[in-house]
């Protein structure tokens, strides 16, 4: 699979699903519903047809756009080796439908629904790692009904009811702002999570609901269940000297069939100016020795015995007392696209990711031994960054392997 070039087909929308427009149309502000079926991510992603990905619409798949259009789609999917399906964005039962339709092609899917749905609750399986003894921060998951997003658009509702419960559950969890400083810190975690995750600081127990009110109202849209997530916000190991200001010694942790393979320093490659005069001393402080290497590769690989998903991201971070712990969770495929550089070490581990199901279809479940042999090599890296016209340096300072 190394030796040659793999040719990938990523599905995504060109609008809004039915379920979508049916269940949630008349809940969804305009320039929330516009992110959603414009998909502003996808022209910053045209680079990668430049490397073997092609792009195909899931609404011709779905028979939604004629039977010319689902001609088109199954023509340019029988092309490939593997197919990518752009999310988690859309409803279970559209991933259901997008799977069935796939594998009348014989392709091979990345994204069945079975690991879309554990993608996308990643949140959910923060009590689990908690009985596992993975350090993390202390996390409270507040649910919401469908009743309650249906009201989304009413803020004193949402005071009244939504903030009493996000105020029990604190109580509950212990962390009322007299017993946890100085902050929280949030995200919506549901079933579109996706790479569309708000996370915002909140001083007190009024700043989580006042603040959070608008992440709800954005993501009314977007989802079969879900609800917010609350985390205390831990005071990190600071990098220094850091050519900007809060940059923090956090890492994020591609995991592929279970394995963690690939790392990448979670700020440098797109935050950091590689010709100031204090990049060489940032690139020593934020360099993994032996033994940190080590506490990453031991603590990710616990994490992916927890977490049932053949590609995900962790992102690690280390706390003034040195201490590695697990931040967030995330989909791969979606992690560092925001930025352009950030998108070849995403590439790559999808490619990886690719070539590894394409190889061993029939093993998904099985956790494999993974050698660095099998993996794309350095040439297809090179590759992958010519296509985007950036610099190898960043990718060379703070991108590795981890087996």
């Amino acid at each position: 699979m190394a030796g040659r070039s793999l040719k990938c087909v990523f599905l995504w929308s060109e609008g809004p699903t039915r379920s979508l427009q049916e269940a949630h149309g008349a809940h969804v502000r305009p320039e929330a519903a516009q992110l959603e079926t414009r998909h502003e991510i996808i022209p910053r992603m045209g680079w990668m047809m430049d490397v073997g990905v092609r792009f195909v619409s899931v609404e011709q798949l779905l028979h939604q756009r004629g039977r010319e259009g689902y001609a088109l789609a199954r023509e340019a999917i029988e092309h490939g080796d593997i197919v990518l399906i752009d999310g988690p964005l859309y409803r279970m039962s559209d991933y259901r439908s997008i799977e069935k339709e796939v594998s009348k092609t014989g392709i091979p899917c990345l994204d069945t629904a079975a690991n879309v749905e554990a993608v996308a609750n990643l949140s959910s399986y923060y009590p689990l790692l908690k009985k596992q003894r993975i350090p993390q921060p202390r996390t409270v998951l507040v649910p919401l009904t469908p009743e309650d997003l249906s009201q989304s658009d009413s803020k004193e509702f949402y005071k009244k009811v939504v903030g009493k419960r996000i105020e029990l559950l604190l109580a509950r969890g212990k962390m009322h702002p007299t017993r946890t400083k100085p902050a929280f810190y949030r995200t919506f975690f549901s079933s579109a999570v996706g790479g569309n995750v708000w996370m915002y600081r909140a001083e007190s127990v009024v700043d989580v609901v006042n603040s959070s009110y608008e992440v709800i109202y954005d993501c009314s849209g977007r989802r079969d269940t879900g609800g917010l997530a609350v985390r205390e916000f831990l005071e990190l190991q600071s990098v220094y000297p850091a050519p900007m200001r809060d940059l923090y010694r956090e890492y994020r942790v591609f995991v592929i069939g279970g394995v963690p393979v690939w790392y990448t320093y979670y700020y440098g490659l797109g935050h950091v100016d590689t010709k100031s005069e204090k990049f060489e001393e940032f690139k020593k402080s934020v360099a993994l020795s032996a033994a940190k290497k080590r506490s990453l590769r031991n603590l990710a690989e616990k994490v992916a015995g927890v977490v049932p998903s053949h590609f995900f991201v962790i992102d690690i971070a280390y706390t003034r007392k040195k201490r590695p712990v697990v931040i967030d969770l995330g989909p791969g495929h979606a992690a560092g696209m925001a930025y352009k550089i950030g998108q070849v070490p995403v590439l790559y581990a999808l490619l990886n990711y690719a070539a590894y199901i394409a190889a061993s279809p029939k093993r998904l479940r099985a956790k494999p031994k993974i050698a660095p042999g099998k993996l794309l090599n350095k040439e297809r890296v090179d590759n992958i960054v010519d296509a985007l016209g950036v610099s190898r340096r960043p990718l060379e300072c703070f991108c590795g392997y981890l087996i």
